[in-house]
């Protein structure tokens, strides 16, 4: 019995817990019994199967269960034990309860179907496999009976059945009952309210987060209750559903067309239900603690409220459940939220974010809704925006939270201002009462937070600071409020400095200060002097100026007046005394910095003096030699550079302000005027004194003799040794250096007793200093220089030591403009950094990344190390989209920083090179932890400066590792060996651990040994210096050492590690012999090099984030602007694309291909549609496609169809509709004629066919001719003989016997050509005279192209370009049609009366035309193969992503769909059959014909041979021997006898055999009517012939 009664009282039994109690030990009901928890049959007899449900148990019967239900059949009988009596069914969908009424079911008891027990009834079914092939109206076709006509006809019915099928998971959506109930409501949700006949439970609050109460309900039918339906009717009923059944309901409400606004109150109403918390007042913000406090809310299932879900302490484990469905429902819930403005209030926004952080809510999610809140931030109030910081951080209130929701804010107002009319813009703001009091609104909002949150003594100066600035200046016509949250701040935070509170008072415009603020501010002791005076000054300025503009109005003409400007005595005088005394003190301060100022420019005079004159005595000295060497004239030209630098100093003396000065000092370094105290130390003028005096003779001395005596070495060698000591590469180089010097000194080997002497300098990264410092080396017995580190560095030494001829050998100056070509003498014992960016330029390629941002320092190093980096990334069609500098040294502040990453993380390429130093490079990082930019989707690749840090300096601090994380950084790479294996050991002795090894560092101990053999092989030369190839160089730590024929280290190769956790591991190797590979390098140089892309690997990365999946690298740039879409506006063939009127929005077949494979991408493509065309006519779209070149266009979409010349300048996506070009032609019917049997041939055919019987008819007769009496005769006769042959074997009713073997095969051969053409025949006449034949004149492209008629094509088509330049046919002959009724009408006018003979155009267009054109036909083969695709820029990733939108569109059949919406076809569409001729063709019969002819040929030549054979046994005539004029004639004679002659067919037997034959010939010759005189002539004449032939 089918009843729909959603209450079911009395037959619901709860299962739950397994305890089943009821008033009475024994209940009997329709057959059953119930006893404790087992069920009995009330039958007689016994029960011979237990089934086991849960806790309950069935004793039943096998054969009523085996009769209705295939799973238990087949468990019972597939287990091959008939004596089976127990069965247990734990996973049955719907628990004892729906196994109860399949029970009843099966035994023939009637079972009530209700809406509270037909979802788990029908899973039941299906579980047990009920279905009809077992029995006719089984449980499976009566169950879904009553779902499909029962229940979901009625509301309350599809509510309960939903609602019980949460439990049924995942049998009820794999039966698809979750779907069909969620269409029903949706269905009955969006019905007119005036026609609503059903009852529902109304807008009342629910008590309880269950079933709705039914007897409770309103019944609103208008014939019984004259109270209008409210809209939100439905609210009530959906809100108990569970969460993932609401969103069901949700997104089918939205696909049906509901308005936004009541989704979203439909959406908070359900918030309200389930999170009670979201609807309470917070006030001015609780803290978690607090918040645990507040009251449970009001009859959720989930007790204890949201704050003491997270907080709370009592039964734990429920309170995590419970937090992790809360989160689940937090989740959904901003999934389907309409995407329009105030679809739901900003103050819920707010609420719902503020749990969303509570429960950790997916960041996605959150950023999500941080956007939809700063569309509408101006409705926001401050009780919503004091959000807790639920993160731990170090600030009560979340600031990090309301700074990123200002930013959303600012980001859609300028979007909105970037609207195309600004006009519409200001009208759409004015519409929602916003516009410009929009900012300032948020002005005000911004500005009580920082007043209430500026109490937090934890609130750093920096978070504080950057809030205030968010907004533009113009939000602010007052900075009371900003001013008020400053003087908070400054009560709060009473230990800042005085810079930092001038740091902080600069966030506020004094000039915007009201007059009471101003009087408050000049009383204000925590304020820094300067602010107060700059106020007060403000402050009289303008009541001065109010003053003027007074008078100015009363003087009236009076136009010489100008404002008043007080003096310093008149705002002295108006102020507080206390501001007097700070005034004079600043005074006496300003007063002694300048004494200072005056006592240093004195010194510094006094030192250029002492300069100038040492430069005078170095002058002197070197005048009076004869020959001026290097070192000489360097001298000369550092006293020159000395002297103008001493001149232009002087000029800028006190005294002499001139402007001349002015611009000479821009032109000194920064660095040269804050060191020039220590520059000019007396060490320094001693230095100059040595190098006048001793240095040139020192080194002539040394050089001279060892060129004269090369047995005699001397005792001690100096080297020097440049570099910055207190740096993370000095520190370990030094020490490096220093033990390489104890090795060789200890290796009696080499050098042979000479002892080699380092002596370090410090340039501290500076190229003045280290020039100083290494002409300081050069003036005494240096022989060579240990680097110097720096690149900077090594640019300005290598100048010098080419001049001064000195070795340099640097083992950390990686700058890759440091070439051996412009410094011969400088030597790079470490790799370039041309091959580390190769390296860089690799994995983004490898990765497929496009485009890479680069930050990095400004200077020689960071500068030519990116350029080197752009030069390979273009190599791989990869670039720099971005490049950042950071100023060198401590210039770098992080606020300039934040500033540059801010700038970043607004762009859209999401892989960033970190080539910076240790210092700047680290606070990048942190800067970048701080702005959230080192989380899931970004890449952060560092080159070998963060190497060096992690190998010398592990561990680092764990917040340092922090920012570290996920981070790729490379590493030179030191193959392994047992001697690096020593000296790691060696090093650990040494430093104790304190201090680990870099790269760097060993190649500081192998310059070290390198210089050493240098010397060792300069001494054993004889003194003549030159590059050594001596192999002893390559004894060094890290392995051999070989230089290429730059002067560079040969087969570069660095290791690429992977920072994780508090470690790091290596992923690969890149070298530049085999590229990336997981192998180390130096086991693949004896191989062949194999740069494959396949060979190409490295292993898997944590991405930062913590994530294995490979970052996308870019994302849409968060700068507020939409991809420019264009979209075509076509005239005709709307069906593709059109606009919507009054809107700015396209739909049609192309834009729903388009919008669907974006709602498949992973992430939302935040974009606009722009018209492209002038709407009268379809435009270019090669103009289109060019546009997107120019920049114009981001993208396009539409019906554009890929061709080679738009290939060539953007990219394709993937096509999502095939296309090619076709040729649609009028056609005509053709009806049977007199002259119809002709048409099967064409007269080639005829002609071939003919000629063919002919031939066959002559090569029988000449095969036939000798031998067969039938083919002999006078020549008419034979003639005559030879065509009614062949004609005859056309119906195979010949007369004539082939007697010789050739002549039967040739015959036979012939038959079978002639039964494959007579059959081709009959079947073309019967089709001609029996079906219906279309006719057109033209047969395809070809035939068009040459018929020199007009053809038309489709405006804006590609067709012509194609027509005209492919193809050759004259633009005079192509006519422009610009719809399909166009086309009709030239097409039925024909060429002869203005008219085309056909159309071109393409494939989809066509299918549209002759969907409804009846009269044309599609001619010929589609001739070209193409399709459509949308259209983007050169290298973009959104084209390869939507490429494979497309294909899963293709696969899942979503794009036959929308074409099956927008393109569906008549019974008149386009065929597939093409229009040709009807004839048979010769090139059907050629096989047959060459055949035939084959077999012919063959049996001329035997018969020919055989008769060439009888001629040349034959005996000649005595007479032909006799005469030789005429043999030649005698020949032919008997050549033409013979052939004609008859032959023998027997030339021996018995005399029998030959009367035999003789009678049977006149018996034949009686027949045929010969005379018996003739055929005795002829008998004689053959006897005579015989005789003859014998003799």
């Amino acid at each position: 019995m089918w009843e729909s009664e959603s209450e079911s009282v009395g037959g619901g039994r709860d299962y739950g817990n397994g305890d089943f109690s009821l008033s009475k030990q024994s209940v009997k009901n329709d057959g059953f019994e119930l006893k404790g928890n087992s069920w009995y049959v009330a039958t007689d007899i016994p029960s011979d199967l237990l089934v086991k449900v849960g806790e309950v148990n069935f004793h039943l019967h096998k054969y009523p269960l085996l009769s209705r239900s295939g799973k238990m059949n087949r468990i019972l009988y597939e287990l091959r034990d008939p004596d089976l009596s127990k069965m247990v069914l734990d996973d049955l969908p719907g628990g004892p309860e729906a196994f109860e009424l399949a029970a009843k079911f099966c035994y023939g008891i009637s079972v009530d179907l209700t809406a509270a027990n037909i979802s788990g009834l029908r899973c039941a079914a299906e579980f047990l496999e009920m279905t009809e092939d077992l029995e006719e109206g089984n449980l499976i076709f009566k169950t879904e009976a009553f779902l499909s006509y029962v229940v979901l006809s009625s509301w309350r019915d599809s509510i309960v059945v939903l609602k019980s099928c949460e439990k049924l998971s995942p049998w009820a959506e794999n039966l698809q009952i979750v779907r069909r109930c969620s269409e029903s409501i949706a269905w009955k949700a969006c019905a007119n309210p005036k026609g609503i006949r059903w009852p529902y439970t109304g807008s009342k609050v629910a008590t309880k987060v269950s079933s709705p109460n039914w007897s409770d309900m309103k019944d609103s039918s208008p014939s019984r209750n004259q109270l209008q339906v409210p809209p939100d009717w439905w609210f009530e009923d959906a809100s108990i559903l569970r969460i993932d059944h609401y969103v069901r309901v949700i997104t089918a409400i939205k696909v049906k067309g509901m308005r936004f606004e009541l989704i979203g109150a439909a959406i908070m109403h359900y918030a309200s239900k389930w999170l009670p918390n979201i609807i309470s007042d917070h006030g001015s913000g609780l803290t978690p603690d607090e918040g645990s406090n507040s009251s449970n809310s009001s009859g959720s299932s989930w007790k204890g409220g949201l704050h003491l879900i997270v907080a709370g302490t009592k039964d734990n484990e429920s309170s995590i459940v419970q937090a992790k469905d809360q989160r689940m429902i937090i989740e959904s819930l901003i999934s389907i939220i309409p995407p329009q403005r105030d679809s739901v209030s900003c103050s819920f926004l707010l609420r719902l974010l503020r749990m969303a952080n509570m429960l950790k809510v997916a960041p996605a999610l959150v950023t999500e809704l941080e956007k939809r809140v700063g569309m509408q931030f101006e409705q926001a109030t401050l009780a919503d925006l004091l959000i807790p910081s639920y993160n731990k951080s170090e600030t009560m209130y979340d600031v990090d939270l309301v700074q990123s929701l200002l930013e959303h804010f600012l980001v859609q107002e300028q979007t909105e201002m970037s609207s195309p009319s600004h006009q519409s813009f200001i009208e759409k703001h004015y519409e929602r009462g916003t516009g410009p009091n929009a900012k300032m609104r948020v002005a005000k909002l911004v500005d009580s937070y920082l007043t209430e949150v500026s109490r937090d003594r934890s609130l750093s100066l920096t978070k504080f600071q950057v809030l205030a600035e968010a907004l533009p200046e113009s939000a602010r016509t007052c900075d009371d409020g900003l001013y008020r949250a400053i003087d908070s701040y400054l009560k709060a935070h009473p230990t800042l400095s005085e810079h930092e509170r001038k740091r902080l008072c600069r966030v506020m415009d004094c000039q915007k200060l009201s007059i009471d603020a101003c009087m408050h501010a000049a009383q204000n002791e925590r304020l820094p002097l300067r602010v107060v005076v700059h106020i007060l000054f403000s402050e009289q300025v303008k009541i001065s100026n109010a003053l003027a503009n007074s008078a100015l109005n009363e003087a009236g003409r009076d136009s010489n007046y100008q404002p008043m400007v007080p003096n310093r005595k008149t705002l002295l005088e108006g102020t507080p005394q206390s501001f007097q005394e700070g005034w004079a003190a600043a005074k006496k301060d300003i007063n002694t910095v300048k004494f200072e100022l005056e006592s240093v420019k004195a010194k510094y005079l006094d030192l250029q003096n002492s300069m100038e004159n040492l430069q005078r005595q170095f002058d002197k000295m070197t005048s009076k030699q004869k020959h001026t060497s290097a070192w000489s004239s360097g001298w000369k030209k550092l006293g020159k550079l000395t002297k103008t630098t001493m001149v232009e100093n002087q000029n800028v003396g006190p005294d002499h302000p001139t402007d001349g000065g002015a611009e000479q000092t821009k032109k000194i370094p920064r660095r040269w005027r804050n060191s020039i105290s220590h520059s000019f130390s007396p060490k320094r003028k001693f230095l100059c004194h040595m190098m006048q005096y001793c240095a040139h003779l020192k080194l002539r001395a040394l050089m001279g003799s060892s060129c004269k005596n090369v047995s005699s070495r001397p005792a001690v060698v100096n080297i020097g040794a440049l570099f910055t000591m207190d740096s993370t590469i000095g520190k370990v180089a030094k020490i490096a250096i220093e033990e390489a010097v104890k090795d060789v000194n200890s290796n009696f080997s080499i050098l042979h007793g000479t002892k080699l002497v380092v002596k370090m300098q410090n340039t501290n990264c500076s190229g003045f200093l280290g020039m100083v410092e290494a002409l300081q080396f050069m003036e005494t017995d240096i022989v060579a220089i240990i680097g110097p580190q720096s690149s900077v560095v090594a640019h300005i030494v290598s100048h010098v030591a080419n001049e001064l001829q000195v070795p340099l050998l640097s083992f950390a100056a990686t700058d890759p403009t440091l070439s051996s070509l412009q410094f011969p003498y400088f030597i790079r014992t470490t790799q370039s950094d041309l091959y580390q960016m190769t390296a860089v330029a690799q994995i983004v390629d490898h990765y497929g990344w496009r485009d890479v941002i680069a930050i990095f320092v400004d200077d020689d190093y960071g500068r030519n190390g990116i350029s080197a980096l752009d030069d390979k990334l273009a190599e791989r069609r990869c670039k720099i989209s971005y490049k950042l500098a950071i100023p060198p040294g401590p210039a770098a502040n992080r606020s300039d920083i934040m500033d540059l990453l801010i700038k970043v993380a607004l762009l859209e390429s999401r892989v960033i090179v970190l080539h910076v130093n240790a210092d700047s490079g680290f606070m990048v990082l942190a800067v970048a932890q701080y702005l959230k930019m080192t989380g899931d989707g970004f890449v952060w690749i560092a080159t070998d400066w963060l190497s060096s840090v992690l190998d010398s300096a592990f561990p680092l601090p764990s917040e340092i590792m922090d920012t570290l994380q996920g981070v790729l950084v490379l590493r030179l790479h030191t193959p392994d060996s047992d001697r690096k294996r020593a000296f790691f050991s060696k090093w650990n002795k040494i430093t104790g651990g304190s201090l680990g090894l870099h790269t760097y560092g060993l190649h500081a101990y192998d310059s070290v040994w390198l210089v050493a053999h240098a010397i060792d092989a300069f001494f054993n030369q004889g003194g003549v210096i030159s590059f050594s190839n001596d192999s002893r160089i390559e004894a060094v730590e890290q392995g051999p050492i070989k230089f290429d024929s730059e002067r560079a280290l040969a087969l570069p190769a660095y290791d690429i590690i992977n920072v994780v956790g508090t470690g790091f591991r290596r992923i690969g190797y890149w070298s530049n012999y085999s590229g990336l590979s997981t192998v180390p390098p130096e086991t693949l140089y004896s191989k062949p090099a194999n740069r494959s892309s396949a060979n190409q690997q490295l292993y898997s990365v944590v991405w930062p984030g913590e994530t294995l999946t490979k970052p996308r690298g870019w994302v849409f740039p968060n700068d507020g602007k939409l991809l420019r879409i264009g979209v075509p506006i076509r005239v005709s063939y709307r069906e593709f694309v059109m606009p919507v009127q009054g809107t700015d929005t396209f739909k049609g077949f192309c834009i729903d291909v388009f919008n669907a494979a974006v709602n498949l991408l992973p992430y939302a493509v935040p974009c606009k549609f722009i018209p492209f065309g002038d709407g009268l006519k379809n435009p270019s779209y090669t103009e289109l496609v060019i546009s997107i070149t120019t920049g114009v266009f981001d993208a396009a979409i539409g019906d554009i169809a890929i061709v080679t010349n738009r290939t060539k300048i953007v990219d394709f996506t993937q096509p999502y509709a095939a296309s090619g070009l076709v040729v649609v032609a009028p056609f005509k019917k053709m009806n049977s004629g007199a002259w119809a049997f002709l048409r099967p041939f064409t007269a080639h055919m005829w002609i071939v066919t003919a000629a063919s019987f002919l031939v066959i008819g002559i090569v029988v007769w000449i095969l036939e001719h000798r031998m067969n009496d039938e083919f002999r005769g006078p020549p008419k006769k034979q003639l005559i003989t030879i065509l009614w042959f062949s004609l005859s074997t056309l119906f195979f009713a010949h007369r004539e016997n082939t007697v010789s073997t050739l002549g039967r095969v040739v015959l036979l051969i012939w038959l079978f050509v002639v039964l494959i053409i007579n059959s081709s025949y009959t079947a073309s006449l019967t089709s001609i005279l029996t079906v219906q034949q279309l006719s057109s004149p033209i047969k395809g492209i070809e035939s068009l192209k040459n018929s020199g008629e007009p053809i038309g094509y489709q405006v804006g088509s590609f067709a012509e370009h194609y027509l005209s330049e492919e193809l050759g046919i004259s633009k005079s002959r192509l006519i422009a049609l610009g719809s399909p009724l166009a086309y009709s009408e030239a097409l039925q006018l024909g060429p002869k009366k203005g008219g085309v003979a056909a159309v071109v155009d393409e494939r989809p267009y066509v299918e549209l035309f002759l969907s409804t054109q009846c009269k044309f036909r599609v001619v010929g083969q589609e001739f070209t193969k193409s399709g459509w695709g949308f259209a983007f820029p050169r290298d973009s990733p959104l084209a390869v992503d939507i490429s494979t939108a497309i294909l899963q569109l293709s696969e899942n059949g979503d794009l036959q769909r929308i074409h099956d919406k927008w393109l569906m076809q008549s019974s008149c569409s386009f065929e597939s059959t093409e229009i040709e001729s009807d004839q048979l063709q010769l090139r059907s019969f050629w096989g047959l014909f060459l055949i035939c002819g084959i077999a012919c040929f063959i049996a001329l030549l035997v018969y020919f041979l055989q008769i060439m054979n009888k001629l040349r046994h034959a005996d000649p005539p005595q007479s032909v021997l006799t005469s030789p004029g005429v043999s030649q004639s005698g020949r032919l004679r008997r050549f033409l006898s013979i052939i004609d002659k008859k032959a023998d067919r027997s030339n021996s037997g018995s005399k029998k055999r030959k009367v035999i034959r003789s009678l049977s010939d006149n018996d034949k010759d009686g027949k045929l009517g010969w005379t018996p005189k003739k055929k005795q002539a002829e008998m004689t004449d053959m006897g005579e012939g015989d005789i003859k032939s014998s003799s």
